[in-house]
């Protein structure tokens, strides 16, 4: 498998997720830039937003990318999901399975970069990204604060 991609215009908000470290709590919101991949991905398909990359940069390693299993049958099962056709998962569409992950994550990272818009306050997109995912119904933060819940989560 090929590296994976993204489109240059998402530098800041990889960079805000993925690379800046929160001042209070000492590391990013995504731990790797392979989490920061899958939760776009997903993000991508749940919202039907693919984007077709420009000026595309590398994103991950491919070896990063399979060495944690989960991140391949995630891939797989978006491209099971898009095509509903198992030859999706055959060797020679792998690249067409890559391309089309690489789509809903940059399209995913199209949602993100517009929820830290939304929330310009928040420096490192914590509570933005928590905001959006209750306000889009994704999250019920059952009258917890944004930093109750965001403690309890694990990438």
């Amino acid at each position: 498998m090929r590296n994976i991609r993204r489109s240059s215009r998402h530098n800041t908000t990889v960079d805000t997720l993925a690379e800046s470290k929160q001042r209070d709590a000492g590391q990013t919101i995504f731990p790797t830039l392979r989490d920061l991949l899958c939760f776009s991905a997903v993000l991508g398909y749940q919202v039907e937003r693919k984007s077709d990359l420009t000026d595309p940069v590398p994103f991950v390693d491919s070896r990063i990318f399979e060495n944690e299993p989960q991140a391949p049958e995630l891939m797989y099962l978006i491209g099971l999901a898009e095509t509903k056709d198992v030859d999706c998962l055959r060797e020679e569409n792998e690249e067409d399975l890559v391309s089309l992950f690489e789509k809903y994550a940059d399209g995913g990272l199209d949602v993100l970069a517009e929820w830290l818009k939304e929330t310009s306050s928040d420096p490192f997109g914590d509570r933005a990204i928590l905001e959006a995912l209750k306000r889009h119904g994704y999250l019920e933060l059952q009258d917890k604060p944004p930093e109750a819940v965001a403690a309890e989560i694990e990438f």
